[in-house]
């Protein structure tokens, strides 16, 4: 992100400033939600059973088109800021547009890799199966069982806002 802010702070002549500063942080947050759902697929692969280099390969097949197409419209969105020329707007759509277009090109591959990394998978001898994501089944976990049962217990049963409390006794 940050070869692109600097790449279009530079093409554009705009200072770093503020507002650019404010675009940055935006932007990351942007990055951030592309990064947990490419990490989302991949655990939700998992856990239908597919092993790990197949979800990752799978998952990075079936993201790589939302992460892009958003990247894009959003990219589109900050086009008319920038050409308006508005000196506080502008340097701040330069700094999300170059940072986002950057960004984009380099997470659908860095994410997946340093996943890989992280869990120490090996793609020796492992073949690309067009149908494993289509054929896993949801296996349900533990993990699962326990968020399903917390949530059921939180809203199934009301409680009123005093429960817990001592009762109040009359004062004379």
């Amino acid at each position: 992100a940050f070869i692109g802010v600097t790449l279009g702070m530079l093409v554009s002549g705009y200072a770093f400033g503020f507002m650019p500063l404010l675009g940055t942080i935006a932007l990351f947050g942007i990055l951030i939600n592309n990064a947990v759902v490419l990490l989302d697929r991949i655990g939700s692969l998992r856990r239908r059973g597919l092993g790990g280099e197949q979800a990752v390969i799978h998952a990075a097949e079936q993201r790589l088109r939302p992460i892009l197409l958003t990247a894009a419209t959003t990219a589109g969105g900050l086009v008319p800021l920038w050409i308006s020329g508005n000196p506080l707007f502008a340097p701040m759509a330069v700094a999300m547009l170059f940072g986002l277009v950057a960004s984009s090109a380099l997470t659908p591959g860095l994410v997946p890799v340093l996943y890989t990394l992280l869990y120490r998978l090996r793609f020796e001898g492992v073949a690309y199966d067009p149908d494993a994501s289509d054929r896993a089944q949801e296996v349900p976990t533990q993990e699962a069982d326990f968020f399903a049962g917390d949530r059921v217990s939180a809203f199934s049963e009301a409680q009123p806002a005093t429960a817990g409390l001592p009762a109040a006794t009359p004062s004379t």
